[in-house]
C-alpha cells in the first residue's frame, strides 16, 4: 500500500488513450488534468485529490474512489462506471453521459435502495 509520503503528483497534463488498469493512483494528487480514452478500470483513486479533472470517454469500470477528495472542476464525460466503489464520495463531481445512469444504480446500491423493474 502506498503512504501519502511515496504518492505522485499530476499537474498540467494530458493523458491519452493510455492503458492504466489496476493503477495505484492512491494519495496521488490530480491537478488540471485531462484523462482521455484511457482504460483505467480497477484503477484504485483512494484518498486521491482531485482539482480541475476531466475524465473523458474513460473506462472505470470497477475503478475505487473511498475516500477520493473532489474539488472543484472534476467531471466524468462520456465514461463507463459500472462497478465503481466508493461513488458516494464523488461528491461535487459532474457525471455526463451513460456513465451517469451506471452511478445512479451504484449509488442506491451502496445506500441499500433495491430498485425493482
Amino acid at each position: 500500500m502506498s503512504s501519502p509520503e511515496r504518492s505522485g503528483s499530476f499537474r498540467d497534463v494530458l493523458i491519452e488513450g493510455t492503458r492504466t488498469d489496476s493503477t495505484l493512483f492512491r494519495y496521488a494528487k490530480f491537478k488540471t488534468v485531462i484523462l482521455r480514452e484511457c482504460n483505467l478500470s480497477q484503477a484504485d483513486f483512494q484518498f486521491a485529490e482531485l482539482r480541475d479533472v476531466r475524465f473523458e470517454k474513460c473506462d472505470l469500470t470497477g475503478a475505487q474512489f473511498a475516500n477520493v477528495v473532489i474539488q472543484p472542476g472534476v467531471s466524468f464525460d462520456n465514461c463507463t462506471l459500472l462497478g465503481i466503489g466508493g461513488a458516494s464520495h464523488l461528491k461535487g463531481a459532474t457525471v455526463r453521459g451513460p456513465g451517469s445512469m451506471e452511478l445512479s444504480l451504484r449509488l442506491a446500491r451502496e445506500a441499500c435502495i433495491v430498485i425493482e423493474a
